[in-house]
C-alpha cells in the first residue's frame, strides 16, 4: 500500500522511448537524468472523477 496522497506521474509509451533514446544519447556514465514537468494526479483523483460521474449520471437518469 501507498500513501494516498503520493502523487503518480503520467508519461505516453512513445514519450517514455523518446527520453530513454535521449538519455542514451547523452550520457558518459553515472549520470540521473529527471522528468520534469510531468502531469501528475494523485492515486485516490481517479476514484474521486468516476464516483462523481456515476453520482451525476444517477441523477440525470432518475428525472
Amino acid at each position: 500500500m501507498t500513501d494516498a496522497a503520493m502523487p503518480r506521474f503520467w508519461i505516453s509509451p512513445q514519450e517514455s522511448v523518446d527520453f530513454v533514446l535521449k538519455c542514451f544519447q547523452r550520457m558518459r556514465g553515472g549520470e540521473i537524468f529527471f522528468l520534469l514537468n510531468l502531469p501528475s494526479i494523485r492515486i485516490v483523483d481517479p476514484f474521486l472523477c468516476s464516483v462523481d460521474q456515476i453520482g451525476e449520471f444517477g441523477e440525470r437518469t432518475r428525472t
